[in-house]
């Protein structure tokens, strides 16, 4: 795997046997930049894999049972407090836009050692889609020594294009 652009990085793998193109997102310093946008989603720089421009991976830090009954004054050392010490739980969403083609891809979700999938979709009906709970504390994938968080995605070597009709072609892949 081979780094493409400030903090991603693109290469081949293998899920079990069978052959992926995996992106990967190492957020630097993840703890203060999600402190920093306060629940807002965190967006990856867009990447190309498998011919498909203009990915991006987005987190979405889930503050709502942390801050639920909170008063404004509180949400904020309320929600601080959860990114620092824990739990951390949140979304890991694909973000697909400005393809070209209706395409329906295949894919694994990975935050740290954490993998969730296939998830199959059709990225002409969203171009979002994604994983909403990992059933782990994200604070628990951060590497300790240098306070990074990796994310990813792993699209399976096999994507379809839709016709106008609806029905699937054949594999791109």
């Amino acid at each position: 795997i081979a780094e493409v652009s400030p903090g991603i990085f693109l290469g081949p793998i293998e899920v079990g046997t069978t052959p992926c193109t995996r992106a990967e997102w190492r957020i630097e310093h993840v703890k203060n930049k999600l402190q920093a946008s306060m629940g807002r989603p965190l967006v990856s720089p867009p990447f190309a894999a498998r011919g498909l421009p203009n990915l991006r991976l987005m987190i979405h830090p889930d503050a709502r049972e942390a801050v639920k009954n909170a008063r404004n004054r509180e949400r904020k050392s309320m929600y601080t407090a959860m990114v620092k010490k824990g739990p951390l739980h949140g979304a890991l969403k694909l973000k697909a836009d400005c393809l070209e083609r209706d395409t329906v891809l295949r894919f694994f979700l990975t935050v740290g050692s954490v993998r969730r999938g296939p998830f199959t979709y059709d990225f002409s009906e969203c171009a979002i889609h994604g994983c909403d709970d990992f059933n782990t504390d994200w604070l628990k994938q951060v590497d300790e020594t240098t306070g990074n968080l990796t994310v990813g995605v792993e699209i399976l070597d096999e994507k379809r294009e839709i016709d106008s009709f609806g029905r699937q072609g054949a594999s791109l892949g």
